[in-house]
């Protein structure tokens, strides 16, 4: 995915960027676990701590929006502006 700040690969997961007027890119690890067993783990945590969870429903529409964005560019051929 690229935007207009920076953008980022998944497989090896790495992040682009602009650092001082140089590009950087960000290699990016993670712990031995899947996801989905890291999500439960803070869903647990935000329940029994009462932390905000990292994904609020703001961000779920924000997700949305880009992936509504992907369908839209896949059809027409054409870069989907999301404001």
């Amino acid at each position: 995915m690229i935007g207009t700040k920076g953008g980022a690969e998944v497989d090896p997961l790495r992040i682009y960027t602009d650092i001082n007027g140089s590009t950087a890119n960000v290699d990016l690890t993670y712990p031995n676990v899947s996801g989905h067993e890291m999500e439960i783990v803070h869903f647990v945590e935000c329940v029994r701590e009462g932390k905000t969870p990292i994904a609020t429903g703001e961000h779920g529409l924000h997700i949305q929006l880009i992936l509504d964005a992907i369908y839209e560019s896949t059809v027409t051929g054409k870069g989907v502006e999301i404001s």
